[in-house]
């Protein structure tokens, strides 16, 4: 350590020849400390760093602490980046944003170039193949720096056709506005609502278009639609009225109570330009009202293949689930050719300049066409399959025992702690999740295990049994395994299978990305968790078998 802050200051003299031996010297000590495990060194180096001049060999030794196995030796070089600025470690940071217990750290090492960043920032949300999450960084980190290229930048996503960063991007003006002005951008801004409130309109006429199964998945994924197309107008409107009054109003109607809501509807009459109001409260009038529309086979066959012409797979997927036997019969070579025709244009455009800078379909990022041709595959097995089996539940009839995605959609869905999730979180789950079965008396695991993945029972039974004596029966429907996973503790109990189990089985570290990148899940699993406490508190205090 006494060298490492001796460096410090050696590093500051303009003698490149000392500078040199200095870094050798530094890159010794971090090989060296690594081989005998004291990362109190590299943290001190990490530290001194924030002292020194940017040079080539400053970020060569940073980039190599950034991968330090370390987190607190990441963190320590994260900090002294945002001090000093150098350059050439831009494309690290972004590639660190991967880490999710870093991103807060990195948003502020990049946060800390400024303007220069932005060429940065527009390479990660024009790249066809990057994640999500990093653009949607991207856009906070853009919010974060401010000023003109800030706003330029965060309404051309507002734009855009992918919904998911389009709601990030509004969010993020919504924080720009709270340290800059907004008033150059009013133009843009209108047209962003006219866009939204567009947005609204489809999606109501598409639900009006449809029957769906009540409680339906086709259902839920057209209410969550409408539900995120609202939220987006009232964030929209929160730029260019009042925020705190429009946020109010906003609670007011999603709350359930009706007199609230009949006030926030007046509240929104007056503080409305008359162009506004004239558009949106229809909207939010006739959502209160559960306004049904006339629905005809021919509307609802020209919904489904809109979903398709757009690229846009949940509602797709689930609308072909929801079909009738007689309706997929009838539409059957029509469905098939629009998803050829969309093949056949995808293969085609793939790496051409136009798709690489618009995303083509609005939750891409969650999905791709793939989701819309298993459902399809799977629905016509399902109707050559014999009469007893075409009502099947979890299983393919045409002999394959693998749920399909929507599958695992719907049963996740049933599961307590998923329970008051949409249908576009539970997408994300069920591409995460993996099908595992377990035979009568066969462990799943056993107390005192280090805790790598939960599970969602969706048929069979499982017993739970604690050394203690303690005993408790887990039913379709419910999970297990989650408490030891949130706590990174050992397992509480050993869970047996009773009979034939089909569980859904979702290791760590995806469980814990999905929780930082949706908060909605993190909220539902919560509620679930506390409910459950209390109920076996409420119990005579047995041992809690979470």
């Amino acid at each position: 350590m006494v060298q490492a802050a001796a460096a410090s200051c050696a590093l500051n003299q303009e003698i490149e020849t000392v500078q040199q031996r200095v870094y050798k010297r530094l890159e010794e000590l971090v090989t060296k400390s690594l081989s005998q495990s004291q990362p109190e060194v590299r943290w001190e180096i990490a530290h001194i760093l924030e002292h020194v001049r940017p040079s080539a060999a400053l970020e060569q030794l940073c980039q190599r602490l950034l991968s330090d196995p370390s987190p607190e030796v990441r963190k320590a070089v994260l900090h002294s980046i945002a001090q000093t600025r150098p350059p050439g470690v831009v494309s690290a940071l972004i590639e660190a944003l991967r880490d999710s217990s870093l991103r807060s750290e990195v948003r502020t090492a990049l946060s800390s170039y400024g303007e220069s960043l932005f060429p940065h920032l527009r390479k990660v949300l024009e790249d066809e193949e990057g994640l999500l999450e990093q653009k949607k960084w991207a856009l906070k980190i853009a919010a974060d720096i401010g000023g003109p290229q800030a706003l330029e930048l965060l309404v051309a996503m507002a734009h855009g056709a992918d919904l998911i960063l389009r709601f990030a991007a509004i969010k993020a003006l919504n924080r720009l506005k709270k340290h800059q002005s907004l008033e150059s951008a009013h133009p843009a801004l209108e047209s962003l609502l006219g866009q939204e409130i567009h947005t609204l309109e489809i999606e109501v006429q598409r639900a009006r278009s449809f029957s769906p199964q009540p409680r339906g998945l086709m259902e839920a994924v057209l209410n969550q639609r409408q539900v995120w197309a609202r939220e987006r107008i009232f964030r929209v409107l929160g730029l260019l009225y009042e925020p705190d009054r429009i946020y109010r109003a906003y609670l007011a109607l999603i709350g359930g109570n009706r007199h609230r809501a009949d006030a926030a509807l007046e509240l929104l009459d007056t503080i409305l330009s008359p162009s506004h109001r004239h558009r949106i409260l229809p909207l939010l009038e006739s959502h209160r009202r559960a306004e049904m529309g006339t629905y005809t086979r021919s509307a609802h066959k020209a919904v489904l293949l809109s979903y398709l012409r757009e690229r846009d797979p949940l509602p797709a997927a689930a609308g072909i689930a929801d079909l009738s036997a007689k309706e997929l019969s009838l539409w059957r070579v029509e469905i098939r050719e629009a998803l050829e025709a969309l093949q056949e244009a995808e293969s085609r455009e793939q790496g051409t300049e136009s798709e690489r800078h618009t995303p083509c379909s609005p939750f891409h990022a969650l999905s791709d066409l793939s989701l819309v041709e298993e459902t399809l595959n799977w629905r016509y097995a399902q109707m050559e399959a014999p009469p007893k089996l075409q009502e099947t539940k979890y299983r393919q009839p045409a002999g394959s025992s693998a749920l399909t995605t929507l599958q695992k959609l719907e049963n996740l869905g049933k599961v307590d702690i998923f329970s008051r999730l949409g249908p576009y979180e539970l997408l994300v789950l069920a591409n995460q999740s993996i099908e595992v079965e377990f035979q009568p008396g066969q462990s799943i695991f056993v107390e005192g295990e280090i805790a790598q993945e939960i599970f969602s029972l969706v048929s069979g039974s499982v017993e739970l049994r604690r050394a203690s004596g303690y005993v408790e029966l887990v039913k379709p429907g419910e999970s297990f395994g989650t408490l030891a996973v949130l706590t990174h503790q050992p397992r509480l109990f050993s869970a047996r299978a009773l009979e034939h189990c089909l569980c859904l089985k979702l290791d760590r570290e995806s469980f814990w990305e999905i929780l930082e990148d949706y908060p909605a899940v993190c909220q539902g699993i919560f509620e679930v968790l506390v409910h459950r406490i209390q109920t076996l508190i409420d119990r005579s205090g047995e041992n809690m078998s979470l």
